[in-house]
Parts: C-alpha cells; structure tokens; sequence
C-alpha cells in the first residue's frame, strides 16, 4: 500500500492519504471475505467478492477525483 500510495503524492499529500487509508482498509475485508469463500469453495461468493473490491476502489478512485482533482 505504501509504495502504491506513493504515486498518488503527485496529487497531493490528502489525496495520497485518503486513497491509501481507504486501500487498506478495502483490502482488509475484502481479502479476509474471499479467503473464507475461497477455502469454502465456494467459488460464485469468491468471484463476486473481488468484482466488488474492484468496485469499490474504483468508485473511491472516481470520489477522490472529482473531489480533489476537479475532473468532472
């Protein structure tokens, strides 16, 4: 997380933050859900699981622009 929120300081230190900060605690849950799926096999929650990880950096992604950047 760190070195991934490094790129981000180019946006400023807030937006490296927050991203990061969010990243982490996306991660947490996300990689402990599909972990019990996974050795559950139960493969259909599993997917779904990281389908939503990536949904939910995105629309943070997405947030942080139109909040910090001003791109919308």
């Amino acid at each position: 997380i760190g070195v991934y929120s490094t790129f981000f300081l180019w946006y400023g230190l807030p937006f490296a933050l927050i991203n990061g900060l969010t990243h982490l605690v996306i991660d947490y849950f996300t990689s402990r859900f599909n972990s019990k799926m996974y050795a559950k096999g139960n493969h259909r929650a599993f997917w779904i699981g990281i389908g939503c990880d990536q949904a939910m950096h995105l629309t943070v992604l997405l947030w942080l622009a139109k909040h910090f950047l001003l791109a919308f």
